[in-house]
């Protein structure tokens, strides 16, 4: 299921040359040049023959003109993987979005170049980019200490993962999909708010629509352009000369950008995210990365309404942040999606309904099965995720997600809050539920959380070793933790994705929890016999599989019900 990929540097391939010398010489290319082969790099996916092919990748890069030197860097990568490097790729989405910020960063723009010249001078700097890249990943490696408290393993996988997993594993028909759902969701329940009609109407006087179905009729499109493409390349917008196009030309421009400040710190590729758009002629705009596109949908929502409501006096300011992470999506969405997954069945409660201290967001009881839900909108700063230090990492997951320490209490976060209340489940002291039994109950802790962000590798066998931290406290109590489960990370998009599928039954929520960590048990591999080498180093990065990477790697998703009923419609 994962599989680790070497990125091929320039030290690799011109020992005799210095990296450095060519990451300036990126000026000696045209502007308009770089634009156009920079956005046709980053269309392609990762599972793309293009990406994962260094021959084919050579013979599309290279013309008739550089052939004997393609064959030579063939041979080269070829005598390194000989050596022991299994799988290597050389174009890859940091290094292509961090090539884009400094094509629009440019300010001269020589007149030509050949094409010989042109194909190697950007090879080179290509690489000398990756040779950064790596470098950065060296310091994380660095920064996990061989006396770190756990162990080593995940510790480099949430290390090496959380920086850029979110750009680099992605299928982007979930993405659009989800994002559209969530966005849908989103506009509806601020719709019903008293509290953001002003917001509402000034975002819509803005965009020129009159409602959400009218914005979203107008935003969709753009991204179904990456979901409809027949073929990996560049995507463009080509507006109409019609009566509509200088409304067309209005709304594109607002997610437009073309340059960038060359003193400006580029921090997680923030410029391109709010701005996915280039805009290459009058008519003509161009997806600078599908991925940005996609979430533009609804991550970029908050956004856009946040930079309208930072207009506003103190008196017409909304809490906008609360709105979203707290109302919204921690109870709001959660509620909607269970509630449309199992109905009438089982017995729940909400976190709003539950009076008990320390009660989770969501609990849903099925005969002595209890699925306590901890939902979580959080994301982990974007400076602190260019640090490439473990223990900011850390620090930073543990203040999310296990417990932030204050100034003068600790307050717990998701894993010490569903470690407590399964220890008041266990001592039967949850009194709102008359009919379970304490002495039986089976106890899955789910941690849903909002952002693909923290859908990396290593995350959920963290949060397992934090939860055993707590558990083991509860031995002095006298309480069974035999069936006491270990905590499941399950994203809100693999909800949307399967709730209707737990609704009708084909799927069942504790099979699905007790199948993934089996799956990532690390008892189970010790039993397990394996043909070789690399069979094993698989096998052991498997273990580090999130649950939404292990539940559409083995079931696969169906488009819901839902898209079809409320997103086909505003794509017509």
């Amino acid at each position: 299921m994962i599989v680790k990929k070497e990125i091929i540097d320039f030290s690799k391939i011109f020992e005799t040359e210095n990296y450095e010398d060519y990451l300036p010489r990126i000026n000696d290319i045209p502007k308009e040049l770089l634009i156009d082969v920079a956005t046709h790099l980053l269309s392609f996916q990762q599972t793309d023959t293009f990406i994962n092919d260094h021959t084919d990748l050579l013979s599309k890069w290279f013309g008739s003109e550089n052939n004997q030197l393609a064959n030579e860097i063939n041979e080269r990568i070829n005598s390194y993987i000989s050596k022991g490097s299994k799988h290597v790729v050389i174009i890859n989405a940091r290094t292509s979005l961090t090539l884009f910020e400094k094509i629009l960063s440019l300010d001269n723009n020589p007149s030509e170049i050949s094409n010989e010249e042109f194909e190697v001078l950007l090879f080179k700097i290509y690489l000398a980019l990756n040779e950064q890249l790596n470098h950065n990943d060296n310091l994380i490696i660095d920064s996990v200490k061989e006396d770190v408290e756990y162990p080593r393993l995940f510790c480099l996988a949430i290390a090496n993962s959380l920086p850029t997993f979110d750009i680099s594993n992605y299928n982007p028909n979930e993405v659009f999909v989800t994002q559209v759902v969530k966005a849908i969701f989103l506009l509806e329940f601020l719709t019903k708010r008293e509290d953001t009609s002003k917001l509402l109407s000034d975002f819509y006087e803005k965009f020129e629509v009159n409602d959400y179905k009218e914005f979203l009729g107008k935003l969709l499109p753009i991204s179904s352009n990456v979901i409809t493409a027949s073929k990996a390349g560049k995507h463009d917008l080509v507006l109409n000369h019609d009566d509509n196009f200088e409304e067309n030309s209005k709304f594109l421009d607002i997610f437009t950008v073309n340059q960038i400040d060359s003193d400006e710190e580029y921090v997680d590729y923030l410029n391109l995210r709010a701005n996915p758009l280039i805009k290459i002629s009058d008519d003509t705009y161009r997806i600078i990365n599908p991925l940005f596109v996609l979430e533009k949908n609804f991550n970029g929502l908050y956004f856009l309404l946040k930079e309208i409501n930072d207009t506003y006096s103190k008196k017409d300011k909304v809490h906008l942040r609360q709105i979203f992470t707290f109302d919204f999506s921690e109870k709001h969405m959660l509620y909607s999606l269970l509630e449309n997954a199992y109905g009438k069945k089982y017995f729940k409660f909400s976190g709003e309904q539950m009076k008990t201290p320390g009660a989770p967001d969501y609990y849903i009881r099925n005969g002595n099965k209890v699925f306590l839900f901890e939902s979580k909108d959080i994301l982990i700063n974007a400076a602190i995720k260019e640090s490439y230090d473990f223990e900011e990492y850390e620090s930073a997951l543990k203040d999310k997600l296990y417990y932030h320490q204050g100034k003068k209490k600790e307050s717990p976060k998701a894993v010490k809050q569903l470690a407590n209340f399964a220890e008041t489940l266990l001592e039967g002291s949850f009194k709102e539920d008359a009919n379970y039994k304490p002495k039986s109950v089976k106890i899955y802790p789910i941690i849903l959380l909002h952002n693909r962000q923290l859908d990396i590798i290593g995350l959920n066998n963290l949060i397992n070793y934090w939860f055993k931290k707590e558990v083991d406290l509860f031995e002095s109590k006298t309480v069974n933790i035999r069936n006491l489960k270990l905590p499941t990370i399950i994203s809100i998009d693999t909800l949307i994705l399967i709730h209707e599928r737990l609704a009708k039954g084909e799927l069942k929520l504790e099979k699905l929890l007790d199948d993934y960590h089996h799956y990532i048990d690390e008892a189970r591999l010790k039993k397990k016999k394996f043909k070789d080498q690399d069979e094993i180093m698989s096998a052991v990065q498997d273990q580090l599989a999130s649950f939404n990477m292990f539940i559409m790697s083995k079931y696969d998703w169906k488009l819901p019900n839902l898209f079809r009923e409320k997103g086909i419609s505003l794509l017509e």
